[in-house]
C-alpha cells in the first residue's frame, strides 16, 4: 500500500479539539479552521472571551497584524474575521498533522497468501495507541440495535412475536401490533432485476402492488430455534490472555428449514483474524448441519465439490457450534471485533457481543447527512485505499482477503480523519446532488400527473358533450321515424311499416353502439400511450 493513505499510522491522533483551535495567550495568537460546528464554536470563543477577560489591556496585542486592542472582544472579533488568520490556522493544522505522522514509525508489511495486496503490520509498540483508538470508535448499543444486532437473549414470548405468516412472510409481533388479522399475498415470486428499478411483477397474476389472494386470517409457523441459540461471549477467565482486538468475516449459504420461510442462511466459510498483529487465528471450512439448497457460490466461493475436497482433508469444523467455541478461545467479552455489516457474521454465529467496531456504521455516520446509505467493503476499498478486492467474478469471495480489507478500512478510518472527512464531504455533496435530482424529478411526476389528470377529465367532458349530442340526435330521428309512420292515410301503420319502422330504430341503435365501442377503443390506446411515455419522466 502506498504512504498515500492506504497505509494507516500506528498512533492515534490525540490533540485537544481534534485541531480545530490553537490559542497561545501570550502572543494571542488564535487560530480557528471552518471544520468546527457553529455551536462548538460559539462555546469555545466564550471560553478564550473568559480567560483573557483579566488581562492587562496591553498584553491583546494581535503579532501577526501588528494591531493593539483594548477589549478581548475586538481581539476576538478581529481574528475570527481575518482571512490572513484563516491561512495561518490551516497551514498550522496541516504542520501539526504532518509532524504527527512523521513522528511514527514507518508501517511495514506482510505478505498473506495474495498476489494482489499487502496489508498492514503495526508494530508492538505502537498496539496501545492502535487500541486506543479502536475503543473510541466503539458503537453504541443505539447504533448496533438500529442495525438489527442482537444485544440480549431472547425470552419465550420474544420468539413467539417472531413467527410468520406462511402467506405473506410477515411477522407475527408486527401484525398484532397493527392489528391486521386480514392476510393479503401474493402466491407467486417476483422476477430478480440486477439493475434495479421499475416494476417487478408477481408470476401469479403478473402484477406489482398488493397482493392478489386474501385469506381471513394468518397462517403462523413455529418460531425459528435460532432465537433460542443465541449466547452472550464468556467474560474473561484463568485460562490464559485473550485478544484484545479481532477483525473476522463469514461466508453463508442457503440451507432448508422446517420454519416460514422454510430457508435460512448458515455459516459455510470463517476467517478471524487478530487486528494488532495480523495473525490468522482461523481460516477454514464449517460443515452446515442442514440441507443446502443454494451454496451461493458467487458470494460464498464454496462448491460442493471443493466441501468434499475439504473434508476428505479433515479441514472442516463441525457447524456454526463448533466455529464459535473456537472462536471464543481467542476472545472475551472484552475483546473488540471488528467487521463489515457484522450484524450478519453474528447471526450465523448466535453471538452476542456488544464491543464492535463496524466499518460500515463507521462510514455511514461519517457521511451523516441523515441518511440510511451504508457502502460496500468493495467501494471502500476501492475509495478510501485504492485497493480492488473481490475480483474473481463469479468465483465468490475470498474471506480471507475481505477479513484483511475490513481491517485495513477501519484501520485508515481510525487514524486518518481528515481524509476520511474528505472522502465524507465528497459523499455528502453526492447525496445532495441525488436528493435534488430526485425532488425534481418528484415534482416533474406531480406536475406530469396533474396534467394528464386535467386532460383525461377534459377528455372525459368532451366524450360526454359529444354522447349527449348523439342522444339528442338519435331522440330526433326517432321522433320523425314514429312521426312517419302516424302520417299514413288511414291514421294507422300497417304490419310492414310497423316491421320497418322497427329495424330503422335497431340500425340506429347499432350504430350509436358500435360508435361507442370505437370511442372506448381510442381511449384505451391513448391511456396505454400515456402509460409507455410514464417511463421518461418516472422517479429514477
Amino acid at each position: 500500500m502506498e504512504d498515500d493513505g492506504s497505509n494507516c499510522t500506528a498512533q492515534h491522533s490525540t490533540a485537544q479539539h481534534n485541531f480545530p483551535i490553537n490559542f497561545n495567550q501570550s502572543t494571542a495568537d488564535f487560530q480557528m479552521t471552518s471544520r468546527i460546528r457553529p455551536s462548538k464554536r460559539v462555546k469555545l470563543e466564550r471560553e478564550i472571551v473568559g480567560d483573557l477577560a483579566g488581562s492587562d489591556s496591553a498584553d491583546l496585542y494581535c503579532n501577526v497584524c501588528d494591531l493593539p486592542f483594548t477589549e478581548p472582544t475586538d481581539l476576538l472579533l478581529h481574528i475570527r474575521n481575518s482571512l490572513c488568520h484563516e491561512d495561518i490556522a490551516r497551514n498550522s493544522e496541516k504542520r501539526k498533522i504532518d509532524e504527527h505522522v512523521e513522528q511514527v514509525e514507518q508501517i511495514k508489511h506482510i505478505e498473506y497468501k495474495s498476489e494482489n495486496h499487502s496489508w498492514s503490520e503495526i508494530l508492538a509498540h505502537d498496539h496501545p495507541q492502535v487500541l486506543e483508538a479502536l475503543q473510541a470508535r466503539c458503537h453504541s448499543n443505539y447504533d448496533l440495535q438500529s442495525r438489527s444486532y442482537v444485544l440480549r437473549r431472547y425470552t419465550e414470548e420474544d420468539c413467539a412475536g417472531l413467527t410468520k405468516c406462511g402467506n405473506c412472510r410477515r411477522l407475527q409481533s408486527d401484525l398484532e401490533r397493527r392489528e391486521d388479522s386480514k392476510c393479503t399475498f401474493h402466491p407467486g415470486k417476483r422476477p430478480f432485476k440486477k439493475n434495479g428499478g421499475g416494476e417487478r411483477p408477481y408470476s401469479c397474476c403478473g402484477k406489482p402492488g398488493k397482493g392478489c389472494q386474501s385469506r381471513p386470517t394468518h397462517s403462523y409457523g413455529l418460531p425459528d430455534p435460532k432465537y433460542q441459540e443465541f449466547a452472550t461471549t464468556p467474560d474473561g477467565s484463568l485460562e490464559g490472555p485473550k485478544r484484545r482486538a479481532v477483525a473476522l468475516d463469514c461466508e453463508m449459504v442457503t440451507v432448508q428449514t422446517t420454519t416460514v420461510p422454510y430457508k435460512a442462511s448458515e455459516l459455510i466459510f470463517f476467517c478471524a483474524v487478530d487486528y494488532l498483529t495480523g495473525e490468522t487465528l482461523m481460516n477454514i471450512h464449517v460443515r452446515p448441519q442442514r440441507k443446502v439448497i443454494d451454496w451461493c457460490t458467487r458470494y460464498s466461493g464454496v462448491t460442493a465439490h471443493t466441501m468434499a475436497e475439504a473434508e476428505a482433508q479433515g479441514q472442516t469444523l463441525d457447524g456454526w457450534q463448533d466455529a464459535r467455541s473456537e472462536l471464543w478461545k481467542h476472545i472475551d467479552a472484552d475483546t473488540i471485533l471488528v467487521g463489515q455489516s457484522l450484524q450478519n457474521d453474528l447471526e450465523v454465529l448466535r453471538m452476542i457481543h456488544t464491543r464492535v467496531v463496524d466499518s460500515a456504521i463507521l462510514t455511514r455516520l461519517a457521511v451523516g447527512f441523515g441518511g440510511t446509505r451504508e457502502w460496500g467493503l468493495k467501494v471502500l476499498c476501492e475509495e478510501l485505499l485504492g485497493m480492488k478486492i473481490q475480483t474473481n467474478g463469479g468465483k465468490g469471495h475470498v474471506c480471507a482477503e475481505d477479513t484483511f480489507a475490513t481491517r485495513e478500512v477501519v484501520l485508515f478510518c481510525c487514524h486518518y480523519p481528515e481524509r476520511l472527512e474528505t472522502w465524507a464531504m465528497v459523499k455528502r455533496k453526492e447525496q445532495e446532488e441525488q436528493q435534488r435530482i430526485q425532488k425534481e424529478a418528484s415534482e416533474n411526476a406531480k406536475r406530469e400527473k396533474a396534467r394528464v389528470r386535467e386532460e383525461e377529465q377534459k377528455i372525459r367532458e368532451e366524450a360526454l358533450e359529444k354522447a349527449m349530442i348523439e342522444r339528442a340526435k338519435v331522440n330526433e330521428k326517432l321522433a320523425e321515424i314514429r312521426r312517419e309512420g302516424s302520417e299514413t292515410a288511414d291514421g294507422s301503420a300497417s304490419k310492414g311499416e310497423e316491421v320497418e319502422m322497427q329495424e330503422k330504430e335497431d340500425e340506429l341503435w347499432r350504430e350509436v353502439r358500435s360508435e361507442g365501442r370505437r370511442r372506448r377503443r381510442r381511449n384505451r390506446q391513448e391511456r396505454k400511450a400515456r402509460t409507455a411515455s410514464k417511463s421518461e419522466w418516472s422517479l429514477p
